[in-house]
């Protein structure tokens, strides 16, 4: 499979190499008709649509051009936005999706999480982008498909949320949930629930499996069309095992609603064997939100997919199952100042699930330390 724009990477390569010292506005028409790209605005869209490429120029090693309008950013951060900077006898390329923007430096006064205004500077560009606790990587080609893939695990609102934040130097106009200590008893309260539910998420699997089985040609069809773009996949296949079967039980809202008056509520996540990054899992805010009430089970449906093998592995696991504690990370400094961040997967859980005869590992000791040190993320602060 080919990295992201690889072909555009090549192709700039071998023009340089035949025209140094290359001018600009020459070098752009002869790539963007090379590639029969379209033009919106200041980006060129792939014939494709796989990515957007934003043509820069700079004579100096510095780069603190003008790049481009964040409005114009969030139309298109759901594909790769690539800047392709050229200089006289060199070129650069970056990834400049709201992810990998430090702040917005241009035209920005009047920037809010409402009021979306003002541009980045070549310099706000992110060069080194951390994706994990351990491991930082350089914005640059070779790392494009994992930054990217990372790119997709953060919600847009929270990048919003903490540029508002980097570009005013004011605190977000949201809040963290507040959590009292009624509320922390409740949440406590579905943990410990949701560790005797598990008769009533292996019953749910086996309807979900059913659906994956009779749409497993589509969804092998859609892990190959959408290869290389993880939020894609994973909405197309999720709509498709929505849209029927379950939805007297609400399961098109991720909602299950158990006897006991109970509910069950089910993240669906998919993954092939070429994933380069840790799925996103949860909104740290959103999940403890829901199990406040008491008496929800938060549990993660996942679709492990082997295209070449034409094979698809489903896991039903309870969200502070040991195996998913064991792989989830927490990661705050992509969200803004008053969120307590969101939860991502390691890739290597799917080691662990696929271990023969797996029973449900239940810690609740474990698990109920693990809440409360999410709880007392409410006043954090990077």
């Amino acid at each position: 499979m080919d990295m992201i724009a690889e072909a555009l990477q090549r192709a700039v390569q071998a023009y340089y190499n035949v025209n140094t010292p290359i001018e600009k506005s020459k070098a752009v028409e002869d790539l963007t008709s090379l590639f029969q790209m379209t033009k919106k605005g200041k980006l060129f869209i792939a014939d494709s649509e796989e990515y957007a490429v934003r043509f820069s120029y700079s004579s100096k090693d510095s780069f603190a051009n003008t790049v481009l309008a964040l409005k114009n950013v969030l139309k298109f951060d759901h594909i790769p936005i690539i800047l392709c900077l050229l200089k006289p006898t060199s070129y650069e390329f970056m990834l400049v999706n709201t992810t990998f923007l430090k702040k917005i430096s241009h035209s920005s006064k009047a920037l809010t999480e409402t009021n979306i205004r003002g541009s980045f500077l070549g310099h706000d560009i992110m060069r080194e982008i951390k994706v994990a606790a351990d491991r930082v990587i350089p914005n640059e080609p070779q790392y494009f498909d994992e930054l990217f893939a990372f790119h997709e695990s953060i919600e847009t609102a929270d990048n919003i949320s903490r540029l508002v934040e980097e570009t005013s130097q004011i605190s977000s106009q949201k809040s963290a949930f507040v959590i009292d200590e009624a509320m922390t008893e409740r949440i406590h309260q579905s943990l410990l629930y949701s560790y005797t539910k598990n008769d009533e998420l292996e019953r749910v699997k086996a309807e979900l499996d059913q659906l994956v089985f009779k749409y497993s040609d589509e969804i092998l069809n859609i892990a190959k069309e959408e290869s290389t773009n993880v939020n894609l996949r994973g909405n197309r296949i999720e709509q498709l095992l929505t849209k029927e079967g379950l939805n007297q039980h609400g399961l098109a809202d991720e909602t299950v609603m158990l006897d006991d008056g109970g509910r069950l509520l089910i993240d669906i996540k998919t993954s092939t064997g070429s994933a380069t990054a840790n799925p996103k899992l949860y909104n740290v805010d959103k999940q403890l939100e829901a199990l406040s009430d008491g008496h929800t089970v938060c549990a993660v449906y996942m679709i492990h997919i082997n295209a070449e093998l034409q094979q698809i592995d489903t896991y039903m696991v309870n969200c502070f199952d040991e195996d998913i504690l064991d792989h989830t990370l927490i990661q705050h400094h992509w969200s803004g100042r008053s969120s307590r961040g969101s939860s991502q997967l390691h890739a290597r859980v799917f080691q662990a699930l696929a271990a023969k005869d797996r029973e449900p590992r239940f810690n609740p000791e474990r698990a109920l330390s693990f809440i409360d040190e999410l709880i007392a993320r409410e006043k954090y602060s990077e």
